[in-house]
């Protein structure tokens, strides 16, 4: 597996937990930034989406993970008003073990897709 891919999954994973974890005021740049990491990620490792076949089914099952656990992810962090009208979110190690859980899994898949199910 190449550093890239290593690389790749651990800045990932240092942002959102930065950026997330305890009590943290929600600002525009922070509403952006899994729009501007999503984008700087497509931009180089997308090659295109599979039309047919099995690949297609891999994909859509992907995408169906990302949005599961995105919910769950949610679910993890709970939002706030304070009094002066400012939003701010609170996320606690539960939501720092998913997100480390996911990227390990993702890292996992990785690895198997050159050495362990390539066939």
């Amino acid at each position: 597996m190449p550093l890239s891919v290593w690389i790749l999954n651990l800045v990932v994973l240092a942002a959102v937990l930065e950026a997330d974890l305890g009590y943290r005021k929600i600002t525009t740049r922070r509403l952006l930034r899994p729009v501007i990491i999503a984008a700087v990620v497509a931009a180089f490792w997308l090659r295109g989406a599979s039309g047919s076949g099995n690949e297609l089914w891999l994909e859509l099952a992907a995408v169906g993970a990302g949005i599961l656990l995105g919910l769950v992810a949610s679910a993890l962090m709970r939002v706030s008003m304070n009094p002066d009208g400012s939003a701010y979110s609170r996320a606690g190690i539960p939501y720092a073990v998913l997100w480390v859980v996911v990227v390990g899994a993702r890292l996992w898949f990785a690895y198997g897709s050159n050495h362990e199910f390539s066939r």
